[in-house]
């Protein structure tokens, strides 16, 4: 091979990975994401949950 295709067959493997790499991150950034609004709605559900129980605890008081 000369040197000349070596050196653009290197360059080529190089972007290519630098591509895989900046996909990874993104995949990874994606994944986290994914989760932290994951949580922030399932701490949603519960705070709502945790309304409506003390919303129904004021009322059955408020009979008493």
């Amino acid at each position: 091979m000369k040197d000349s295709e070596h050196t653009k067959a290197k360059k080529s493997t190089i972007a290519d990975d630098a591509k895989a790499a900046k996909k990874a991150e993104l995949t990874a950034k994606t994944k986290e994401t994914q989760e932290a609004i994951a949580q922030r709605s399932e701490e949603a559900k519960q705070a709502k949950a945790r309304a409506e129980q003390e919303k129904a605890s004021q009322e059955q008081q408020q009979k008493a």
